[in-house]
């Protein structure tokens, strides 16, 4: 592919108005009472946990079918990338559902369960430093990943010959498709701390479990990422066929 082709990115519904609907939807249940809360937004079968999961199963689908093809990615580094992130996102989701466990309601067996926190079957939550390794620092990673998205694509947007198909790593930096995804992940808890912070109480509708949320834009995020790569991948490869 020439240096100065440019190829296209995800649709508009898939990066903007997929993020921002699960607001109205947060407002709608709300509205609707704390059973119609409970029943769609709280607990592991509820909207943002089984959004991140699917999410996430997307993100893992769309990675393996690119590892397939690595034959055919520009730079052979990239399958390494690609696997690692593949290898991340099948982690993330794995857990998120306690490997099916949130949805086959198998025993814990009892040695985790004395262990876990939540007596489930994930490593997650697991009392001690092995929750500062499964749950933290991944947790922390993933914010680092989503501040710097917003600011690569904000940097990229001024400095586009520094980011462009010249540059070596040009195909994993994410572009401004995961912007809105990443910017909900960080600012998902804003509005109750901006109300906390004046001693202000949080009005119903903006009552959320705010961790589930961030983790539903983060799996989003991730997905919009690996989506977006994909698409620019096979554009490129069919510029060179042709």
């Amino acid at each position: 592919m020439p240096a100065n082709d440019e190829t296209r990115d995800l649709p508009k519904w898939l990066w903007l108005y997929v993020p921002l609907a699960v607001l109205p939807m947060q407002v709608a249940a709300r509205l609707g009472g704390e059973e119609t809360y409970k029943t769609w937004m709280r607990g592991e079968i509820s909207v943002p946990e089984l959004g991140t999961v699917l999410w996430l199963a997307i993100a893992v689908i769309a990675g393996v079918a690119l590892l397939l093809k690595r034959r055919r990615l520009p730079q052979r580094w990239l399958a390494a990338w690609i696997a690692l992130f593949t290898l991340g996102c099948f982690f993330f989701g794995g857990e998120e559902a306690s490997w099916g466990q949130s949805y086959v309601h198998w025993r814990t067996p009892e040695a985790m369960a004395a262990a876990n926190a939540q007596q489930e079957t994930n490593l997650h939550n697991m009392n001690g430093p092995m929750r500062n390794l499964f749950d933290k620092a991944p947790r922390t990673a993933l914010t680092i990943a989503a501040i710097g998205a917003v600011a690569i694509a904000f940097w990229a947007s001024r400095q586009p010959e520094k980011f462009g198909p010249r540059t070596k790593l040009h195909w994993i930096w994410p572009t401004y498709v995961c912007v809105p995804a990443a910017l909900l992940a960080l600012l998902i808890g804003f509005p109750g701390k901006a109300f906390e912070a004046f001693g202000a109480a949080v009005p119903n509708v903006l009552q959320m479990q705010v961790g589930e949320f961030k983790e539903y834009f983060l799996g989003l995020f991730l997905m919009v990422y690996v989506l977006s790569l994909r698409m620019r991948l096979n554009d490129a490869n069919a510029a060179s066929a042709s």
